[in-house]
């Protein structure tokens, strides 16, 4: 989602290597981030939760909708001087059903013969 999230005009993933977004040049720190409306920002590290540390996320497959504010937003949106993001998740039903996601790499893409070193 970060790819999604970077196409909006004046954001850019932080040069760290980390998939911060720096909103109009302001620090990646100032930004606020929130599921369904609720803070899911680090109090210590002041970025979104499991974002380089510990392993949080929520699952593509959960995620309804996301919003982002990148400038003149409403004040029920405060503290950011940033952006302001918001992941909506989807709500529940009484079928069970679900969603299958795998990630393949194309066979010509790996050495036939591995290279010393």
């Amino acid at each position: 989602m970060v790819e999604l999230r970077a196409a909006y005009p004046g954001v850019v993933s932080d040069s760290n290597g980390f998939g911060l977004l720096s909103f109009r040049g302001i620090s990646v720190l100032l930004n606020n981030s929130t599921v369904d409306g609720a803070d899911n920002n680090q109090a210590y590290f002041s970025e979104e939760r499991g974002r380089t540390r510990a392993s949080y996320s929520v699952s593509q497959a959960a995620v309804q909708e996301f919003q982002v504010n990148a400038s003149n937003y409403s004040a029920e949106y405060g503290r950011a001087a940033g952006g302001v993001i918001n992941t909506v998740t989807r709500s529940g039903s009484n079928q069970y059903h679900g969603e299958l996601f795998f990630t393949t790499a194309t066979i010509t893409w790996v050495p036939k013969t591995p290279t010393p070193r």
